[in-house]
């Protein structure tokens, strides 16, 4: 996020009472510059985990969903699914570290209104954020122009046939986690990372892992 303002925020508006969620106390709090430029956002609740924000939307009901996607720890484009699954009407707004094609179509597919990069210009985040909080969509427009210059020369990214879950597996594939040490991070059995790996390698029409990695590689989810 580039922090550039120079002193506090004095935009007259709606007032936005957002949910926060992020995986730190230091993206937490990075945060806060935000609400230092602009007065009308105010970050009302704060969770670091799914069960907080379920816990929080039990009785809250904030006009955005903020969702740093930095921490993987967060499993940030799955929640952004079962949230949205579990309270239709709730807007959300994805946050990333990186300037990820894949990622963006993922969170936007799950139910994100929205998806900007941390390194954009705060007013651009800003903006980001009262768009959708008034139930329009965004996109960064480094990764926007990027998409329609794919379209143009007639590319299309295979990995938006993953689902949200698939999509995480993949990327912990190729980064060559083990399947048990998946298992363990996603809470969920081996036998089950086995099967999500199988499904990925046939809706990709891949067939080893080395052909996943490789695919990884063309589409920017792992260094090439």
């Amino acid at each position: 996020m580039s922090i550039d303002a120079t002193g506090p925020g004095m935009r007259t508006g709606a007032v936005r009472h957002l949910l926060l969620v992020a995986a730190n106390r230091i993206a937490q709090t990075g945060y806060r510059a935000v609400e230092e430029a602009d007065r009308s956002i105010i970050f009302e609740w704060i969770a670091a985990s799914r069960e907080e924000v379920l816990h929080i939307l039990a009785s809250a009901h904030p006009d955005l969903l903020l969702v740093d996607l930095t921490d993987d720890r967060l499993h940030g484009t799955q929640l952004i699914h079962d949230v949205v699954g579990a309270h239709p009407a709730i807007r959300v707004l994805a946050v990333s570290a990186r300037e990820d094609l894949i990622e963006a179509e993922v969170a936007l597919q799950g139910g994100a209104g929205g998806y900007v990069c941390r390194s954009a210009a705060l007013e651009e985040i800003i903006k980001a954020i009262h768009l959708v909080a008034d139930g329009n969509n965004y996109l960064d427009p480094a990764l926007a122009q990027r998409i329609a210059l794919q379209k143009l020369m007639g590319k299309s990214i295979s990995l938006r046939v993953l689902s949200p879950r698939e999509y995480e597996v993949f990327c912990m594939l190729a980064a060559g986690v083990p399947l048990t040490e998946i298992a363990r991070l996603l809470n969920l059995s081996y036998k089950t990372v086995a099967n999500y790996g199988g499904t990925i390698k046939g809706k990709l029409k891949l067939s080893t892992r080395e052909d996943l990695r490789a695919l990884a590689r063309r589409t920017g989810v792992i260094p090439g």
